[in-house]
């Protein structure tokens, strides 16, 4: 597995791709779901998106948060929020 080091810069933006598991198409098909997903992230940590584009299997964003360090943790919190309230057909 690669290792990267995050950088953590008060006043920075940073570009992020999040993707599904198995790049599962479920994104359009849940935009609703993944909306209040940012809402609820957003009830906890203070940041801008400045750039999304939602594609079906990922998202590539450009957020602006107001403690840097907090960026994992605004990711972590969007896929947990849509993953628990996900419905997926069997």
């Amino acid at each position: 597995m690669a290792q990267y080091k995050r950088i953590f810069l008060t006043g920075y933006s940073y570009y992020l791709t999040i993707v599904t598991h198995g790049r599962n198409p479920i994104l359009i098909d849940n935009i609703e779901l993944l909306r209040e997903s940012f809402r609820e992230s957003k009830r906890y940590f203070k940041y801008s998106i400045d750039a999304i584009v939602v594609l079906p299997d990922h998202i590539h964003m450009i957020i602006t948060p107001k403690v840097s360090n907090e960026y994992p943790r605004i990711v972590k919190s969007i896929k947990y929020y849509f993953s628990k309230h996900c419905k997926l057909e069997e």
